[in-house]
């Protein structure tokens, strides 16, 4: 659905706006991923190597249990999608 609003987009108006709705609707797991490379890569650790520093182990670290953690992930993400149907019907 995601890659059917993408290329829907994209053929109505070539803009960035069009590409960041299904970026911003998988905001959450895109970030995290970004953010877990870049730092593996400043750290000059292997990219494919299992490590504890993404968002739900930091959120644990930080005193969350499991449910919080997970709890929290789910406002984020829901958050990020929510922005993404905004940018899709500002664009409209």
């Amino acid at each position: 659905m995601l890659a059917v609003v993408a290329v829907e987009g994209a053929f109505k108006s070539a803009t960035l706006l069009s590409m960041a709705v299904p970026i911003l609707a998988l905001g959450l797991p895109i970030f995290d991923t970004i953010i877990v490379m870049l730092r593996r890569l400043l750290l000059g650790k292997p990219l494919h190597r299992a490590d504890n520093m993404h968002f739900h182990h930091v959120l644990m670290r930080w005193g969350l249990n499991q449910v919080q953690a997970v709890s929290f992930l789910y406002l984020i993400a829901a958050l990020f999608a929510l922005l993404s149907i905004v940018l899709l019907l500002v664009q409209k």
